[in-house]
């Protein structure tokens, strides 16, 4: 992941440094408007003390929007932004088909595994089935060749491996 720094604005910047600003509860959301490819993202920030406070209004826009996961329930007290970062893959990373051409003898511990490093991994950011080939991750381990998923080869390329260890002769197409 490529963290972007200098992308806020310098006063917002200087407001979420600040000693004043606590970023448990100082940041809070007020709205997100999908606006053809914008995005505008409504929220203030609380910086001081309740005898002594101040209150900024803000709003983020950003342009040539193609996708988000914004949880404005469970929101973080500071932004980060990335040039690099797996929820960008599919927007940037060439897509793939993986396949594999060989069963293995222990399907059960290969779908462990991959469940074991999509989470590790992506966390619940990025769905399990999102580029897997099947309703059924145990129907894809258990069959002996088949495509197993399509989508950004950087995602792919950690199911290849454990389809490699499990002996599974993995190999991409296009």
């Amino acid at each position: 992941m490529t963290e972007l720094n200098d992308i806020l604005p310098i006063e917002l910047k200087t407001s979420f440094d600040s000693l004043d600003y606590e970023e448990e509860g100082g940041l809070t959301a007020h709205s997100i408007k999908y606006l053809d490819n914008e995005l505008h993202f409504d929220f203030s920030i609380f910086l001081g003390d309740v005898e002594q406070n101040e209150t900024q209004n803000w709003q983020l826009k950003v342009l040539n929007y193609r996708d988000s996961r914004i949880d404005i329930q469970d929101l973080g007290g500071y932004f980060n932004f990335y040039s690099d970062h797996f929820l960008l893959w599919e927007f940037i990373d060439n897509e793939t088909e993986l396949y594999f051409k060989k069963g293995t003898d222990n399907p059960e511990k290969l779908l462990a595994d991959i469940y074991s490093i999509h989470n590790s991994t992506f966390d619940n950011y990025i769905p399990l089935e999102k580029f897997i080939n099947s309703n059924s991750l145990l129907t894809l381990c258990t069959s002996n060749n088949g495509l197993f998923g399509r989508g950004p080869k950087r995602i792919l390329n950690y199911y290849f491996d454990s389809l490699k260890k499990a002996g599974k002769e993995p190999y991409f197409y296009g």
